[in-house]
């Protein structure tokens, strides 16, 4: 067995790497006035992090057509990036900091969000940070939203599958390791769940 087992650090994205609640509010706001359904903020609150099938339908109701849930939410989130990429976006106060500190020191980093695929990456190229991260998890990798715990549960893991790595013992340890460390630093358990199946994914 290894005697330094891998260290993970598992970043939410929006309230976490940054704050841009505010385009998703105007973004949800300005699509759902287009289709003759205005929302109040405290609407939007309620569902905020959850994936779009679950907003559409929780306002136009379960019958909602898969087509009709993917041109609304498709509409939104190209009014989100729009807004992200004329208005910008900053990282909250400390976050680089964090991020280089655990780089340098060797921590494997991942996202885990809600969010779709491109949102994530959008967000991540306009903040300049992937280099930092090894894997992102995002609205693609899972069937249900927060607060449902699959959006932590996004990948297998490859720890020990190198040639002439680690045996299955130490892959297991490791995992063992990693697991322990995101149950007492990860206060999402939704968010613990997913990135922690995604770090598997890693090349350690």
């Amino acid at each position: 067995m290894t005697d330094n087992p891998p260290r993970a650090a598992l970043w939410d994205m929006d309230g976490t790497l940054l704050d841009s609640a505010g385009y998703h509010w105007l973004a949800w706001r300005d699509t759902l006035e287009a289709e003759n359904h205005p929302i109040t903020y405290d609407e939007f609150v309620a569902t905020f992090g959850q994936r779009n099938d679950t907003i559409l339908r929780g306002y136009f109701g379960p019958d909602l057509a898969d087509a009709e849930v993917g041109r609304i939410g498709d509409a939104k989130e190209v009014r989100y990036r729009q807004l992200v990429r004329e208005r910008g976006v900053a990282l909250l106060p400390g976050v680089r900091r964090w991020l280089e500190r655990l780089h340098a020191a060797g921590w494997r980093q991942a996202i885990a969000s809600a969010a779709p695929r491109a949102n994530v990456e959008a967000i991540v190229a306009a903040l300049d940070i992937g280099s930092f991260f090894g894997a992102l998890v995002s609205a693609e990798d899972v069937q249900r939203g927060k607060p449902d715990p699959q959006v932590l549960r996004g990948g297998r893991g490859r720890a020990g599958r190198d040639r002439g790595g680690p045996s299955r013992r130490d892959a297991r340890d490791r995992r063992a390791h990693v697991a322990r460390h995101l149950a007492g630093r990860y206060r999402r358990p939704h968010a613990r769940r997913a990135a922690r199946r995604r770090l598997r994914t890693l090349d350690w």
